[in-house]
């Protein structure tokens, strides 16, 4: 198919002058050199049932369009550009491949509304630890009833150390929470869950990222160029499942049926590396896939890539005898659509390693370097010490414990 292709005409000036002019005279026409395509445009007829194929890359410039100017340092002879300058340059590191981050993130969620979250294998490996932490919490909590319980855990709140805090936030995060969605899903899925058949799934993924950078402009230097981008990915999975209600199928709906999933789940600091390499989302996908990827009736996947920012052309110099200035701006978007049938329900892609860390890794990457700062721990001041000598070792008012963290990490 031949793409379809719009430009806006635009115009390009350049103004030589001589003499002593008062007014350095610039372009009244401002270029603004739009360019516009359709392509690799394919598409099936869909019957209004099922979802029928499709593909489209849309692209958009706004070439380059500013002032470029050089006058002479006794202002007598200047040269001044104004309008369109140039193509548009685009960042050298653009990558119009689509995301397997965010088809993995989709899937997982597909997998996660047929079979659920609920892994309760994981759950009896660490009762002893989820015992102790919820103990330890139910414990601080009933010090508050009481006023004086609630002045000496305002006492010790006062006293403790930041890792005490960061210990909280663990335990919260990666066990007091793990353990109550685990006893909401069980209870769900044993009173509550109907024994469907059939199901519709319709799931979707996303990643983001923004990217700039400074180079040597195209110009020579000392003049910049600054490229801003930001890169968006979509995907989107739609499926008909015919669930077979077996034995199998139902003890995957409580636990993971994979040891070496089991077995990873259970090392020190999986957690942790999963913020960077996502092996645990991975064996449970694939996993899930192996179960269920002959259950499909029906499905689709939809992938949407978009690239868009934009250039400046920015910078001064004087080399004694004139000066230069440059000042231009140009922007691009490149948006690649396909939708696409399945045959069965798809299989993950292998993890990729990224170190972008959200807010909440974050909070609990500090909690944990908290703990093996050995210059954070509290330390008594030789007021606290003497006194403790004094009174046989009993200091006058009884402490209230801070709940600590000391389930698997």
């Amino acid at each position: 198919m031949k793409p379809y292709v719009r430009s806006t005409p635009s115009f390009r000036t350049d103004v030589n002058w001589s003499g002593s002019p008062t007014v350095i005279v610039t372009s009244q026409a401002a270029g603004t050199g739009n360019y516009e395509s359709l392509s690799s445009v394919s598409s099936t007829a869909g019957d209004y049932v099922r979802a029928n194929p499709q593909e489209y890359v849309h692209e958009w410039y706004r070439h380059v369009h500013g002032s470029q100017s050089t006058v002479s340092n006794n202002g007598k002879t200047g040269q001044t550009r104004e309008g369109l300058l140039r193509t548009v340059d685009l960042p050298v590191d653009l990558d119009y491949g689509f995301s397997t981050v965010a088809y993995n993130s989709a899937l997982s969620k597909a997998y996660a509304a047929i079979r659920g979250d609920l892994d309760l294998s994981i759950d009896g490996f660490q009762r002893k630890q989820t015992i102790g932490m919820v103990s330890s919490i139910l414990g601080f909590a009933k010090s508050l009833k009481t006023v004086n319980g609630a002045i000496r855990a305002v006492q010790s709140i006062y006293k403790s150390n930041p890792r005490d805090w960061g210990n909280l936030w663990l335990g919260y995060t990666y066990g007091l929470k793990p353990t109550m969605n685990s006893i909401y899903e069980t209870f769900d899925k044993v009173f509550t869950e109907p024994n469907l058949s059939f199901q519709q799934v319709s799931v979707k993924g996303k990643e983001k990222r923004i990217v700039s950078y400074t180079a040597t402009s195209v110009y020579g230097a000392p003049f910049r160029d600054t490229f801003w981008y930001e890169v968006s990915d979509r995907v989107l999975f739609g499926f008909d499942i015919a669930l077979e209600n077996t034995v199998l199928t139902q003890l995957a709906g409580f636990t993971s049926l994979n040891p070496l999933s089991i077995a990873y789940e259970l090392m020190p600091y999986s957690f942790v590396a999963d913020w960077f390499l996502n092996v645990g989302g991975y064996l449970r996908s694939l996993e899930s896939a192996l179960l269920y990827h002959t259950n499909m009736v029906d499905g689709f996947v939809t992938k949407t890539k978009r690239v868009q920012g934009f250039t400046l052309y920015q910078g001064y110099s004087n080399n004694g005898l004139s000066t230069s200035t440059l000042n231009a701006q140009g922007a691009f978007k490149h948006t690649h659509k396909v939708r696409s049938s399945l045959a069965t329900l798809p299989f993950p892609y292998p993890p990729k390693i990224d170190m972008r860390l959200g807010t909440s890794r974050l909070i609990s990457a500090a909690s944990l370097l908290g703990q093996h700062l050995s210059f954070l721990e509290h330390a008594d001041t030789l007021e606290e010490r003497t006194l403790r000598k004094l009174r046989g070792g009993l200091l006058p008012d009884r402490e209230v414990k801070i709940p600590t963290f000391r389930g698997r990490l």
